[in-house]
């Protein structure tokens, strides 16, 4: 089976984010820092969720904020 890479990024600059890959509607794999890696030889529908990570007042920690929702992503067999 051939093996299938996604990479997503967001801009270098960003530290304060949490990517969040979905599969099916569950989440197979989380990041942060702006990058995440997956491998996958497994079809499926995919979906990728990117929140900023803010805090709403000092010294309380940081909540997700919703910032960009992918279309999905459908991976086959070949």
């Amino acid at each position: 089976r051939r093996q299938r890479q996604m990479c997503i990024r967001d801009r270098p600059d960003t530290s304060d984010v949490r990517i969040k890959l979905l599969k099916n509607g569950k989440i197979v794999k989380m990041a942060e820092k702006g990058k995440l890696t997956y491998k996958t030889d497994e079809p499926g529908n995919y979906r990728v969720e990117i929140y900023q990570l803010r805090r709403v007042f000092p010294f309380i920690r940081k909540k997700e904020r919703p910032w960009i929702y992918s279309n999905p992503i459908f991976v086959t067999k070949d």
